[in-house]
């Protein structure tokens, strides 16, 4: 299985899906994001250009080693967040990708909730209306909740044992919500 996870806008979370699917898949990272720290997923590079296995994890960019990179791959996942500039960026990718890759697109709007997610995936068919999907032989959205954050936890009202409760929680969702995620893509890339 070659997956790789692009999109030209940054900040949607491409790395962390990246890390997630290769520890969930047990892949090794292909790492092609110039502005990652290498040490983050260590040197793979070299490794995974002779494996039949792997995620790359992308830079908000185009070019011909990205191009070349999904023209390899089973599956390319583009990760987006549900913001106006999130959905213009993922649709001009979209729109560079789809005439040349034939394979299964996964598109994930992430940290979202259903209401944004549906919104996110409303606004990428409008304006992707032009595209011929048949172009492509599967293209499916999927969504990754919104985590709540216990950054904000006040302090001064609680005590620790109170905290590391309510963060184990929301940690155990979250996990919760990666799995479900992971066995949904593993189900559909096996159909």
């Amino acid at each position: 299985m070659k997956i790789t996870v692009a999109n030209i806008k940054g900040g949607v979370g491409k790395s962390t899906l990246a890390k997630i699917l290769s520890q969930k898949f047990n892949l090794p990272i292909r790492n092609l994001d110039s502005y990652q720290d290498p040490t983050l997923f260590g040197d793979m590079k070299e490794a995974t250009e002779k494996s039949d296995s792997w995620i790359a994890d992308t830079g908000g960019y185009l070019g011909k080693e990205l191009k070349k990179t999904i023209e390899e791959s089973d599956l390319v996942i583009v990760p987006t967040l549900p913001s106006v500039r999130d959905i213009v960026a993922t649709a001009s990718f979209l729109e560079w990708l789809l005439p040349f890759y034939k394979g299964k697109v996964l598109i994930v709007a992430n940290q979202s909730n259903e209401k944004e997610a549906k919104e996110v995936m409303e606004a990428l068919k409008e304006v992707l209306g032009n595209i011929d999907y048949a172009m492509v032989e599967d293209i499916k959205f999927a969504r990754i909740p919104q985590i709540k954050s216990v950054r904000s936890w006040d302090l001064e009202k609680a005590n620790w044992m109170d905290y590391l409760k309510v963060w184990n929680r929301s940690q155990q969702r979250a996990a919760e919500h990666i799995n479900a995620f992971c066995e949904e893509l593993q189900e559909w890339i096996n159909k």
